[in-house]
């Protein structure tokens, strides 16, 4: 009982650490993980069990896993693939977090931190920008594109929290001064993809919890555009210019490979990470502006080209289960006014996951580990709230 006790307040420690680095190290991320999921291992060795049984999402899991074994073992260049084998085992955060997390005031630890350090960040990248210290803020994590990425997850969470927790006025203010800094960091970042991430969570959001506010989103939409310097806007008009913008272009061409590779090799894909290695030797287009990339810049054409049918069918099972297990906690949690704030938060956060996806590959970096984690809290979440309502 000793060491259950010990590993059970190690594997905390990992998650702590892990939600204290999400938006600012990578490296913290992983230090989390290990340490989280080598207590959690070391636990199910003395207590001589296995904790996977009747864990929610475990046949899409199961699912991704046997698409990239499949495509990997079938791929012409395996030892690319196995490369890739990091972004599989970050799934094991979701079951530490399961099984690691006991009561709904060690996930309020968790979001408690992550608000501290998404606002520190957001200072960091605000003052990384009036500073001029780089051509764009990048915080801690060494680039503008982790950087708005990772924030981007943490901001619905804090979002919802902001506008529809039940929180003391002093509390609302911390809120909303958190939200607007973590806001203007994403801004200031130029992440174009992050930017549609957290308009569409916020309009998702607001359909869900009350669709009045699709009106003040359509306000902020003309009018705050109008407060942020000449380059920022500049910046957002690219986002609409597909001929002249060289990233658009370039994803653009990326999307026609990625279609062709699929059409060529639609049941298994090429292989994990083989995507660039077949894109550049035989269907890159004649007017491609850049001839660097390793990816599609696109989750789904990237999974598909790299995975085939299969490998795609099985991320669309997962990202639709979740976002499932979410929704029926929130509508199931009205009364509940904690649970449902946090849920709606959760659920916001899967959708800037998912619509950056669109444009970009974070899953297989920053949001690889993010993913997961939401997940992860989702059903923790979801079990919490079937607890009160039995109590």
């Amino acid at each position: 009982m000793y060491i259950k006790e010990i590993c059970n307040k190690t594997i905390m420690a990992g998650l702590i650490i892990f939600a204290a680095s999400i938006t600012s190290s990578v490296s913290g991320q992983a230090i989390g993980l290990v340490i989280a999921a080598l207590a959690w291992i070391l636990r199910m060795v003395v207590e001589r069990r296995l904790e996977f049984k009747g864990i929610p999402l475990n046949f899409p899991i199961l699912a991704i896993t046997a698409a990239f074994v499949i495509s990997a073992v079938v791929s012409t260049y395996p030892f690319y693939s196995l490369d890739r084998l990091d972004v599989m085992l970050r799934i094991i955060i979701y079951y530490v977090i399961i099984n690691g997390i006991k009561d709904i005031k060690q996930v309020d630890r968790l979001v408690l931190i992550l608000f501290v350090i998404a606002v520190v960040e957001g200072i960091l990248g605000c003052s990384q920008y009036f500073l001029d210290t780089y051509p764009r803020p990048r915080g801690t994590l060494g680039g503008p594109h982790a950087f708005a990425g990772c924030l981007e997850v943490v901001f619905p969470i804090i979002f919802s929290y902001a506008f529809f927790g039940n929180a003391s006025y002093q509390q609302k203010i911390i809120l909303f001064i958190g939200t607007l800094i973590i806001f203007l960091a994403i801004i200031f970042s130029s992440t174009r993809g992050a930017w549609i991430g957290i308009y569409a969570a916020v309009i998702v959001m607001a359909i869900l919890r009350d669709k009045r506010l699709l009106f003040v989103v359509l306000i902020a939409t003309i009018l705050v555009p109008l407060m942020f310097p000449e380059k920022i806007i500049n910046r957002a008009k690219t986002i609409f210019i597909v001929s002249s913008d060289v990233g658009n272009v370039s994803r653009v061409y990326q999307w026609k490979g990625a279609l062709e590779i699929i059409k060529d090799y639609p049941l298994l894909g090429t292989g994990p990470n083989t995507f660039q290695v077949f894109y550049f030797q035989k269907y890159i287009q004649p007017d491609m502006p850049e001839r660097e990339g390793t990816y599609c810049h696109n989750i789904f054409l990237n999974t598909a080209a790299e995975q085939g049918l299969l490998g795609i069918a099985a991320l669309l099972w997962l990202l639709t289960a979740g976002f499932l297990i979410g929704l029926k906690t929130f509508k199931a949690t009205r009364d509940a006014k904690q649970i449902n704030v946090l849920s709606l938060g959760l659920l916001g956060s899967l959708v800037t996951i998912v619509v950056h996806g669109m444009v970009d590959c974070l899953l297989l970096h920053e949001h690889g580990y993010l993913l997961w984690f939401v997940l992860g809290i989702m059903v923790v979440v979801q079990r919490e709230s079937l607890k009160e309502h039995v109590d």
